[in-house]
């Protein structure tokens, strides 16, 4: 980028993004262009030397000056550049105060004064050398224990949704089992009655599990030629209420197409079951929302649970 193109961003307003002053897009916008170009950096660079060099004279006041020690001062890098920036300033100080006193003994001695200043600067540059070399091993192990961090983080996210998944899919296996029993049984029934020669009520049964927080599961049913009634079996977390009410909804319009009260939950193994018989006629195929309710001796009724339910036909 050439200079034209970043001469919009003035000096007033890089120092303010020095500080943490710019709103967060401004802030990003700057982030992203410091990276891309090296001209804007060398500002940024200079302005930051210049703001440092500001702090450490007791230049800086106002609001510019709590803003330094709010944010800038903040990040550990940045703080040992104003404490590197302070020893270099001590040490120029001390180096002018010697030169004062010796006086007219620099004069007399000009030869060895002169070897010593070229020795005093060969010395502070080695100093500063291995200051600006400590600052940077600095923020690399800030670096690195920052990142560190964040990787341990992710790990622990990630075994947690690994073992939330788990536990969901051993749920939908026992679902799949227990739905694969009812067709079975279902088909026995109706192969019994046919072969007695009654009429034969055909059916079919779904099982409902209770929604698990993060993952939603759609059961679905399949309905053949002639069934007459959808057994829908619901699941509950917990049975707290003498009776039950459901309700099936359309989730597009969220209109009511059937419903059914005073039902009690029974048990099935270890879990309570709410069981329900829709007609299929009211079925199209299309996903619906079972919405089951409980109904206190006193009271208004309160929602349990809402069940997801899709309607193939076949």
């Amino acid at each position: 980028m050439s200079s034209a193109d970043n001469s919009e961003y003035s000096d007033e307003l890089l120092t303010r993004y020095l500080l943490g002053a710019v709103k967060a897009n401004e802030s990003e916008r700057l982030d992203e262009r410091s990276i891309a170009d090296n001209e804007l950096a060398w500002r940024l660079d200079a302005l930051e030397h210049d703001l440092v060099d500001a702090f450490v004279r007791n230049e800086l006041s106002g609001e510019t000056l709590e803003q330094f020690k709010t944010f800038y001062l903040s990040s550990p890098a940045r703080k040992a550049k104003v404490e590197l920036a302070r020893t270099l300033l001590n040490w120029s100080e001390e180096r002018a105060s010697t030169r004062e006193m010796a006086g007219d003994k620099q004069v007399e001695h000009a030869p060895a004064a002169s070897a010593n200043h070229a020795t005093g600067v060969r010395f502070g540059w080695l100093q500063w050398g291995l200051a600006a070399a400590a600052i940077v091993l600095c923020a690399f192990a800030f670096y690195l224990f920052e990142e560190n961090n964040r990787l341990r983080k992710l790990q622990n996210e990630v075994q947690e949704q690994q073992t939330h998944l788990d536990q969901r899919l051993q749920q939908l296996e026992k679902q799949l089992a227990v739905e694969r029993t009812m067709r079975e049984k279902t088909t026995e029934e109706n192969a019994s009655a046919a072969g007695s020669g009654e009429r034969v009520a055909r059916m079919v049964a779904v099982l409902l599990i209770p929604p698990t927080r993060g993952l939603g599961h759609m059961a679905t049913v399949r309905i053949a030629a002639g069934t007459e009634t959808v057994v829908v079996r619901m699941q509950l977390e917990s049975d707290d209420f003498p009776v039950y009410a459901a309700t099936l909804k359309d989730p597009a319009s969220g209109t009511a197409v059937w419903n059914d009260a005073n039902l009690r939950a029974r048990s099935d193994g270890q879990k309570r079951l709410v069981v329900a018989n829709v007609p299929a006629n009211v079925l199209k195929p299309q996903n619906y929302v079972l919405e089951l309710s409980g109904e206190p001796a006193q009271g208004s009724p309160e929602i349990v649970s809402s069940y997801g339910l899709k309607v193939v036909l076949r």
